[in-house]
């Protein structure tokens, strides 16, 4: 039997499933979580940061993987007051008066290639941002806009 400290635990799939299966597991799950998740979800924090972002992401995929919160191990615990300041600036921007829609979706991409978490990084960032969009955004036609903007500059990456 492997000792546990032979394991590598940061990503193990909990159900022990074939990778096709989880796959269709995971996009159900997920699906069905998005769905869900609204602005009201506050996951004991104070604002939309980095701490949000982590514990939005353990409630997404920490029932299918060992460590579910876990970051990317490229990145280090100094690290994250870096990309809370990266994430206040996305969320500055959606705040204020005069909002560059280019500017914003640029600022929302660059947070998404930091691959911040191994397993499910596009699928957490794109469930935060539609969170971020309609908390801060009230107009509906500029909420589509923007989220047409951020679908449309993905697919030039």
């Amino acid at each position: 039997m492997e000792e546990l400290e032979d394991l590598n635990l940061t990503n193990i799939n909990k159900l022990g499933l074939p990778d096709e299966k989880m796959k269709y597991i995971e996009s159900e799950i997920i699906e069905a979580k998005s769905r869900l998740i609204s602005k009201e979800f506050t996951f004991d924090t104070s604002y939309y940061g980095i701490i949000y972002l982590i514990r939005l992401h353990e409630f997404l995929y920490g029932d299918l993987y060992f460590d579910g919160d876990k970051m990317s191990e490229k990145f280090f615990d100094s690290d994250k007051e870096i990309l809370d300041q990266k994430i206040l600036k996305v969320v500055s921007s959606l705040n204020s008066r005069d909002k560059d829609t280019d500017y914003i979706v640029r600022l929302m991409q660059e947070l998404k290639d930091e691959e911040i978490f191994d397993i499910g990084n596009s699928e957490t960032m794109d469930i935060f941002y539609k969170l971020i969009i309609d908390f801060y955004i009230k107009d509906e036609s500029y909420k589509t806009i923007l989220m047409d903007a951020l679908k449309s500059n993905e697919r030039k990456f």
